[in-house]
């Protein structure tokens, strides 16, 4: 073991309290070993000086626990074990919190340099109605349509497609939707 790991904790608290004025050297302290990890406090002193936000970048392939983290202020990437956002998207941030979401829908905020995790409430969320609208280009007015008329709208993740309703087993005037939650098939309107 190196010397360096027996510091007594209360030392490389305040070696980071008075030496990492920005989160990428207090990241980069708390990694030195796991003795420095254990002992340096999990929340950041208030005395962080502002710097540019990181960028969140995708699970690394070969460890997908890990998420990289880019610093424009030094242009580095750090990479966090943070198995809490492991298939899971970001939304968001806000003051280094990160916001989640996951499948079930769930969403939650999570401190990527304290794994600290916090529920929000649940939400539920459909797709109940759809209005179709028309471009007169005479005009440049966009029109509500009462109908499809033998079209067949198919609707996805931002994309669209539309087709005619000639086609066999086909039906006209029908919405075909569906997002990451739910999929529909409904008349229009």
């Amino acid at each position: 073991m190196s010397l360096w790991a027996q510091l007594p904790p209360e030392f490389l608290q305040v070696i980071a309290e008075k030496h990492t004025n920005y989160v990428d050297y207090y990241v980069c302290t708390r990694a030195v070993c796991k003795s420095w990890y254990a002992a340096i406090q999990k929340r950041p002193n208030n005395n962080l000086l502002c710097q540019l936000p990181f960028l969140l970048l995708p699970n690394h392939l070969n460890k997908p626990d890990h998420r990289g983290f880019y610093s424009m202020s030094n242009d580095k990437t750090y990479r966090l074990e943070l198995p809490e956002a492991f298939e899971k998207r970001c939304c968001g941030s806000s003051h280094g919190w990160l916001i989640m979401v996951e499948e079930t829908p769930t969403i939650f905020l999570l401190n990527p340099l304290t794994r600290t995790r916090i529920e929000l409430p649940s939400y539920d969320y459909r797709t109940y109605k759809f209005v179709a609208y028309k471009l007169d280009t005479s005009k440049s007015i966009w029109l509500e349509l009462d109908s499809l008329g033998n079209r067949i709208l198919f609707l996805g993740w931002n994309c669209f497609h539309s087709i005619s309703s000639n086609y066999e087993n086909s039906k006209g005037n029908c919405i075909y939707f569906t997002d990451d939650n739910f999929m529909s098939c409904s008349d229009f309107p």
